[in-house]
C-alpha cells in the first residue's frame, strides 16, 4: 500500500514541478516584456518633459489665436521612435488585456501626435488643432506614468 501512495505522490510532484516552472518562466517573460516596454515609454516620456510639448503646442495654439506666424511645429520628428513596441507587438497578449490595451493606447496617441506633428503632414496649424495636441501630450504623459508604475520603473524618471 506503501508503494502506491509513494507512486501517486511522485507522479503528483512528478507533474506539478514541470508546470509550475513554466508559470514562471511565462511570468519571467512577461515581466521582461512589459519592463523592456516601459524602458522606451519612460524615454519617450522623459523626451516629451525635456521638450516641454504640452506647453509649447499651447503657445502654439496661442500664437495661432493672436495672429503670428508659426515659425515652426513644436515638433518635428522623423525618425521612428517606437522599436522595442514594434518588435514586441506580436507577444503583447502575453500583457494580458487590460495592461496590453494600455500599452497600445499609449503608442497609437504618441503615433497619432507624431503623424500630425511632421511638417509634411496635412496637418492644419490651427489653434484647435494644437490644442488638441497640447492634450494628447498631456494624455500620453499620463498613459506612460502609469505603465511606467506597472513595471515598477517609474522611479527612474530623470526630467
Amino acid at each position: 500500500m506503501s508503494e502506491i501512495i509513494a507512486a501517486l505522490l511522485g507522479t503528483c510532484v512528478g507533474g506539478l514541478f514541470p508546470y509550475w516552472s513554466q508559470k514562471q518562466e511565462r511570468c519571467r517573460q512577461k515581466e521582461a516584456i512589459l519592463c523592456s516596454l516601459a524602458a522606451e515609454i519612460l524615454a519617450i516620456c522623459n523626451f516629451i518633459r525635456m521638450q516641454h510639448l504640452p506647453l509649447r503646442y499651447a503657445a502654439a495654439a496661442d500664437c495661432v489665436d493672436t495672429g503670428q506666424t508659426l515659425k515652426h511645429m513644436p515638433l518635428d520628428a522623423k525618425y521612428n521612435y517606437f522599436t522595442v513596441f514594434e518588435a514586441l507587438g506580436p507577444r503583447l497578449g502575453e500583457l494580458g488585456g487590460e495592461v496590453a490595451a494600455k500599452v497600445v493606447t499609449f503608442y497609437t496617441h504618441m503615433k497619432l501626435i507624431l503623424e500630425t506633428s511632421r511638417s509634411e503632414s496635412h496637418f492644419r496649424p490651427s489653434a484647435q488643432n494644437f490644442r488638441y495636441l497640447s492634450h494628447m501630450s498631456q494624455v500620453v504623459l499620463d498613459a506612460g506614468d502609469e505603465i511606467c508604475k506597472l513595471a515598477k520603473i517609474d522611479h527612474l524618471r530623470h526630467v
